[in-house]
């Protein structure tokens, strides 16, 4: 943890990455928090819906789930790096001149479980670390919304859980109905992005795919998910319909970067058999088929298949689609 010592000095320079969740969020943390190395550059505000006047048990759970230091966040503590901060559910959190400040929750202007995520999203605006960071996870309702739109607005990173692998989509489903998203992932891929984020060398993806980027590596990584998902070989396909084909499916699950749409078709088999559907692949296959050309080399050399003088050869090729596989049915000859 030394390597981290000369950060924690200056209080001024912790990033602060605030995880939100309510309802299903329980699961979504500890997978989230599974993906994490032992030792992240930056704090952890843990913000999960409870209910009022109960004790909390989330702190002892998340100790289960990582080797970080967890603690209260009191009133008066400071962030610190390779630190979890969980808030008493009967306080409101924010973060005021680079301290934890706590309001009791009842009789305030916030109202707990509908916008105390927003109340301290707003509140890190005004943070003066290098760039604050909101994981929006499972939950009803909207509250991270009005927080996700200050965020971005002051140059934030906005990483949501993708709603369809969400229990409960309404939080996430909120943010990225509204475009205020920077990355839509599954919750395992979303502590290998917090660590990108956390590079200095980092910049927000933009809202259309930049293919003249890197992207060989990731398309490679897709064509070979689909070999093994659905059994098709696009190796020597053009690239073009194939990419065409990916940014639809991003634009339509509001993906904005093209390695984020390549941890999700990876997580999630019903995204992949929407992109495989859609690429022209039954059309060209068979062209590729080299089993099939032998099979018609060595099929139209009997004496049905012979040109005659004064007749005309048709080649009929039924190709027909089972399991995904072309079969040639038959090759007949015609006078």
């Amino acid at each position: 943890m030394a390597m981290f010592d000369t950060v924690s000095d200056n209080w001024a320079n912790v990033p602060v990455v605030a995880i939100s969740a309510s309802a299903g969020g329980i699961a979504a943390l500890q997978k989230l928090f599974s993906g994490l190395p032992a030792e992240v550059p930056f704090a952890l505000v843990v913000l999960q819906h409870l209910p009022l006047g109960q004790p909390s048990g989330l702190a002892s759970l998340i100790a289960k789930w990582t080797p970080m230091y967890v603690r209260v966040a009191a009133d008066g503590t400071r962030p610190e790096v390779n630190c979890v901060f969980i808030p008493s559910p009967d306080n409101i959190l924010t973060l005021e001149c680079g301290i934890f400040r706590t309001r009791p929750a009842e009789g305030g202007g916030r109202r707990p479980g509908i916008d105390t995520i927003d109340a301290f999203l707003e509140s890190l605006v005004l943070h003066p670390n290098p760039r604050p960071v909101a994981v929006i996870l499972s939950g009803t309702g909207m509250d991270g919304t009005a927080g996700a739109i200050c965020l971005r607005q002051a140059g934030g990173v906005v990483i949501v859980q993708d709603p369809l692998t969400a229990m409960h989509d309404g939080m996430p489903g909120a943010v990225v109905q509204r475009g205020l998203h920077d990355h839509v992932l599954p919750v395992s891929a979303i502590g290998r992005q917090l660590m990108a984020c956390a590079d200095p060398s980092y910049t927000r993806p933009t809202q259309s795919a930049d293919w003249t980027g890197s992207t060989s590596e990731t398309l490679n990584r897709i064509i070979s998910r689909i070999q093994q998902q659905a059994g098709f070989d696009l190796i020597g396909y053009k690239p073009s319909p194939l990419l065409w084909r990916i940014q639809q499916r991003m634009d339509s699950r509001k993906v904005w970067s093209f390695e984020d749409y390549a941890f999700l078709i990876e997580d999630d088999p019903v995204e992949l058999e929407s992109l495989v559907r859609g690429i022209p692949i039954h059309v060209t296959e068979f062209f590729r088929d080299t089993d099939a050309w032998k099979a018609l080399r060595d099929g139209c050399t009997g004496t049905s298949c012979r040109r005659e003088q004064g007749t005309a050869l048709d080649t009929c090729l039924d190709t027909r689609v089972f399991d995904g596989r072309r079969s040639l049915l038959r090759c007949n000859a015609s006078g």
